[in-house]
C-alpha cells in the first residue's frame, strides 16, 4: 500500500534531539509491507501538489505537535482526498486547539504519540465517529541513547524544562480535572488558574536544592531546541549519573525523558504514568508530588545507598526499553495501526 507521511518540519525534521525524523525515516525505509513517502512542511517543491497527486496514496498520516498548524496549510489540498486520513499528535492536552479545528474535522483518526487511555477516552467522547488510537511509546533511538559504560560521577541530574505555567483549567480535559482535585485535596486550597505542567520536576528541584546530601547536577532549564547537551552527548551525561528526573506532568503521560534516561542505563527518579505501570513499577526510584519531603528524601537515600539493587533494577529496565521501545518496535506498531485504520468503519 502506498502511504503518505506529511510532517510539520519544526518538530519532525528540525528538532533533531528528539529524533522524530530518524523515526519516520526508519519506519519508511525498513517497511516491507508498505511504500511510504515522507514530505515535510518546509518543502519548497513548486510541483508539490502534482507530485503528491501522482503518488496517489491509499492513506495519509499528518504528523504535528498539538493541532494542524498554519505551517501545514500547504497540504490543505490533501484534506479533500477520499482516502483515510490520520493526525498524529505529540501533545493532545490542548483540546481548545483541536476540537474546533477545521482540518481536524476532516480526519478519520487521531493518534496520540504514546499510550494514554485517558486521552483515548476523552477524545472518543468528543469525536464519536473518529477512530482514536495511540502509539505504544515515543520510542528510543538506540544508536544514540545507550549504555556508554561511564563512571557514575553524579547522584542526580536535572535537565529540560521544570516550569511551564498555563491556564490548563480552560482546557477542560478530564485528566487535568483529576489532577486539580488531587491538588486541592492535598494542599487544602483552591488551585490557581495558571498551574505548572511539570509540578514534580519543580518540587524535586526546590527540595533537593535545600539539602547538601546529594551530588546534583542542574543543567540550565532549556528545552532541546536551545540546549547544547543533546543526543549522544546527553546520553553519556545521563549514563554518568545514578539518577535523573522525569515527570508524567499534570496530564499523566509518558514524556520522552523516561525513555532517554532508561535508555542510557540511568535510574529514573520520578512518578509513573498510569499506562506504563507494567514497564516502570519496581524499576525506578518512584516518588510523587504529594509525598512529604521526608518520604521523598528517604526513598532517594535508600536507593542511592544500595548500589546493587539500583544497578539491577536499572539494567533490567534498560534492556526492556531498548528491546520493547526501539525503532523496530515502532515500525511493527505503526503497521498494526495502519491495519486498524484500513479496517475501521465509521459509525
Amino acid at each position: 500500500m502506498r502511504i503518505l507521511f506529511l510532517a510539520e518540519f519544526a518538530h519532525y525534521r528540525k528538532w533533531a534531539p528528539k529524533h522524530y525524523r530518524d523515526l519516520l525515516i526508519h519506519i519508511s525505509e525498513k517497511n516491507k509491507e508498505h511504500r511510504i513517502k515522507i514530505v515535510y512542511s518546509d518543502d519548497e517543491n513548486p510541483n508539490l501538489e502534482t507530485d503528491l497527486n501522482n503518488f496517489a496514496p491509499a492513506m495519509v498520516f499528518y504528523f504535528d505537535t498539538d493541532t494542524f498548524q498554519e505551517n501545514m496549510s500547504k497540504f490543505n489540498f490533501t484534506l479533500d482526498w477520499k482516502v483515510p486520513k490520520s493526525l498524529v499528535l505529540l501533545d493532545m492536552f490542548y483540546p481548545s486547539r483541536i476540537i474546533n479545528n477545521s482540518a481536524v474535522s476532516k480526519m478519520d483518526c487521531l493518534i496520540h504519540f504514546g499510550k494514554s487511555k485517558k486521552m483515548v477516552d476523552y477524545y472518543s467522547k468528543i469525536f464519536p465517529k473518529k477512530l482514536i488510537l495511540c502509539l505504544n511509546s515515543r520510542f528510543i533511538n538506540g544508536a544514540k541513547f545507550r549504555d556508554y559504560k561511564q563512571k557514575k560521577s553524579y547522584d542526580i541530574i536535572f535537565y529540560g524544562t521544570r516550569r511551564y505555567y498555563h491556564n490548563f483549567q480552560e482546557e477542560n480535559l478530564d485528566v487535568i480535572k483529576e489532577y486539580l482535585k488531587r491538588y486541592e485535596k492535598n494542599y487544602k486550597k483552591k488551585a490557581p488558574k495558571e498551574i505548572n505542567f511539570y509540578p514534580l520536576r519543580e518540587r524535586l528541584e526546590n527540595l533537593l536544592s535545600k539539602t547538601n546530601k546529594f551530588n546534583v547536577l542542574y543543567l540550565p532549564e532549556q528545552n532541546s531546541y536551545k540546549s547544547k547537551i543533546v543526543n549522544d552527548k546527553l546520553s553519556r551525561l545521563l549514563n554518568s549519573s545514578k539518577m535523573a528526573v522525569a515527570c508524567s506532568t499534570i496530564t499523566d503521560i509518558c514524556m520522552h525523558k523516561y525513555f532517554e534516561i532508561a535508555g542510557s542505563n540511568c535510574t529514573i527518579l520520578g512518578d509513573i504514568p498510569s499506562d506504563y505501570q507494567d514497564l516502570f513499577k519496581g524499576r525506578i526510584c518512584e516518588v510523587n508530588e504529594f509525598m512529604s519531603d521526608s518520604e521523598i528524601l528517604k526513598r532517594i537515600e535508600e536507593l542511592l545507598r544500595d548500589d546493587s539493587k539500583r544497578e539491577d533494577i536499572t539494567f533490567n529496565l534498560y534492556r526492556r526499553v531498548q528491546k520493547q521501545h526501539s525503532y523496530d518496535q515502532a515500525l511493527l506498531n505503526f503497521n498494526v495501526l495502519i491495519e486498524q485504520i484500513k479496517n475501521y468503519k465509521k459509525i
